[in-house]
């Protein structure tokens, strides 16, 4: 989302990842949904209507939340399907703080269920598992979306790794959540801004096309 407003961008629904540029993503009006810009795509492709629904839910909802991350990785759709959720057994997992849960009802498409994403989300939360689903992170930037979205994959590979064991160790919530606030506040310049920059040197490097 543009900081303040009501416009935010998404990608184009048929692009590949590695398609996806700064030029291709599509502006949208997050009250009406209504496309503002095609990008350089124009009318080749569409908008995801689900995605809408997800990702228009949780800006509209929290002031605090500008971006919005949503994957279907194999390991986290594998705890997300776990009845015990995510288990805070290791670092990765105690770095997310509260994670909340949305039971699977099918394809997102309806307005009531963007009430329920909303609510179950809450005032604090910026991780959710989808149950059966995938997982949504959010930040208040680009870069501690995707760095909770880093840990979340990881924290999942690891319970994955673990399998549905009885005899883990697993620290207690007061250090979990102490884990959490000195992640929180590692970095002066906020959640997720030094690996945001550290990716996109990468990318320079690699396939600086992005910016286009």
């Amino acid at each position: 989302r543009l900081p303040g407003k009501t416009e935010y961008y998404t990608s184009g629904f048929g692009l590949l990842h590695e398609e996806t540029t700064a030029s291709s993503l599509v502006k949208m009006d997050l009250k009406s949904g209504q496309v503002l810009d095609r990008g350089v795509a124009g009318d080749i492709l569409e908008v995801n209507n689900r995605g809408f629904i997800i990702h228009s839910a949780i800006l509209e909802a929290r002031d605090d939340i500008n971006c919005v991350a949503h994957c279907h990785n194999a390991d986290v759709i594998a705890v997300s399907c776990d009845n015990r959720g995510l288990v805070i057994s290791n670092q990765q997992a105690q770095m997310l703080g509260e994670v909340t849960y949305h039971d699977y009802e099918g394809y997102v498409v309806s307005e009531d269920e963007k009430k329920r994403i909303v609510k179950e989300l809450g005032k604090e939360s910026k991780v959710m598992l989808l149950r059966n689903h995938g997982c949504i992170t959010c930040g208040h930037s680009i870069g501690e979306a995707l760095l909770k979205m880093y840990y979340l994959v990881e924290a999942c590979k690891i319970q994955v790794k673990q399998g549905p064991s009885c005899h883990l160790v697993v620290p207690s919530q007061k250090i979990a959540q102490t884990t959490y606030d000195i992640a929180q506040n590692f970095n002066k310049e906020g959640v997720g801004a030094k690996e945001l920059t550290a990716l996109m040197r990468r990318l320079d490097r690699e396939d600086p096309s992005y910016r286009n």
